[in-house]
């Protein structure tokens, strides 16, 4: 596999915009991962290949034989049709981090690299956007689709989108679920700071309609390993209260608070079926997307 690409400030500014940028994750640092269609028999031409014994005469390319005496096999790309659902939390505390290391900013690119990432799969991307009380004009879903323009509208949208959300949890998020079974994968881009319960409902219903889910949990640095020193000015970014504390000796419990909620997250994710990828805002995106993969790859 290639160098896993760090996304940097100084990466972001000469990117200039989401798009290109999330391209340049695809094809620069995943070229043949997302290349990997399947093959069937469907009427897109694929490649060639040497025949061997046992494959089916129906298969044998007659017009390469008639001009090289040899026996090649063709061979084509199945359209998946498979529907991909990204579900952004959008809420306040999402906004943590500065520049590429900021959480929702990171969360935006991974999204747009997984919706490329399906598009070029076959497959038809969608988003929700959750962890809001009142999205005024702001469109809260873009349905999954496989138009040549839906890209397009996807990332644009995405591109605009801040962790601005009132709600401390995951909003009102019924509607923007998939109505019905269907063959579908459903990715939660989160840092998981919302009630159990309320997670436990968003991933039920996403299991009462036969999703494969993956839970992609976007967390900073900071959070995993603070550096506690002298007295530290805590800030709710979801309600704005602030307290004042000794770091140093405030350490011990918060390490035992924050590992009961990473346990209380897993095993939420195991409870449901859910596949569960813990990503860091100073790390590479390989990661994230080699789980996405995998959980797609549950379908077939």
């Amino acid at each position: 596999m290639n160098t896993p690409l760090a996304i940097d400030d100084k990466l972001l500014a000469l990117a200039g915009d989401l798009p290109l940028l999330a391209r340049n994750v695809v094809d620069g640092y995943f070229h043949g991962l997302h290349r990997s269609a399947r093959r069937g028999s469907s009427p897109v031409f694929a490649a060639h290949r040497p025949y061997m014994a046992g494959d089916p005469a129906r298969l044998v390319d007659w017009r390469v034989w008639a001009k090289t005496d040899q026996l090649f096999i063709r061979e084509y790309e199945q359209e998946t049709n498979l529907r991909g659902y990204l579900y952004l939390d959008t809420s306040r505390s999402m906004a943590y981090g500065d520049g590429a290391q900021n959480k929702m900013a990171y969360s935006r690119l991974l999204c747009a690299v997984l919706a490329l990432l399906m598009q070029n799969q076959n497959d038809a991307p969608g988003i929700g956007f959750i962890g809001q009380t009142d999205y005024g004009d702001r469109v809260p879903l873009i349905p999954p689709s496989s138009r040549g323009d839906h890209l397009h509208a996807l990332l644009d949208r995405l591109a605009r989108t801040e962790a601005d959300g009132e709600a401390d949890d995951l909003g009102q998020f019924a509607g923007l679920l998939a109505l019905g079974r269907e063959r579908a994968v459903s990715v939660l881009v989160s840092d998981g700071y919302f009630p159990e319960q309320q997670g436990r409902d968003f991933l039920t219903q996403l299991n009462e309609r036969g999703h494969e889910v993956l839970f992609l949990h976007v967390l900073h640095r900071d959070e995993v390993d603070p550096q506690f020193e002298d007295d530290v000015l805590f800030v709710d970014s979801e309600t704005g209260a602030e307290i004042e504390a000794d770091g140093r000796s405030m350490r011990p419990g918060y390490d035992k608070k924050f590992g009961a909620f990473l346990r209380s997250i897993e095993s939420l994710c195991l409870e449901h079926e859910t596949a569960y990828c813990r990503i860091i805002t100073d790390e590479p995106m390989d990661l994230a997307l080699s789980a996405f993969l995998s959980r797609r790859a549950e379908l077939f």
